[in-house]
């Protein structure tokens, strides 16, 4: 999506120095794609599970529609 290199270019000076707001602002897309994984954990198996499987889908590689996640 380009987040990491519209950070990189809105706080230059925070990149190059690895400064605290940098580090956490690198680490937002990953915290955003964890975040979601905690709710499946949540329901029961007969929530849905083949609808929470479709939303994740091709968000990485580990998730791409044709992956061993995916077809579990």
């Amino acid at each position: 999506s380009g987040f990491r290199a519209k950070v990189n270019e809105a706080i230059p000076d925070h990149h190059e120095a690895h400064t605290a707001l940098f580090l956490l602002m690198d680490d937002l897309p990953a915290a955003a794609l964890i975040a979601g994984y905690a709710d499946l954990y949540l329901r029961t198996p007969d929530q849905g599970t083949a609808t929470n499987r479709s939303l994740k889908a091709d968000i990485c590689a580990g998730w791409a529609r044709d992956a061993t996640m995916m077809r579990a």
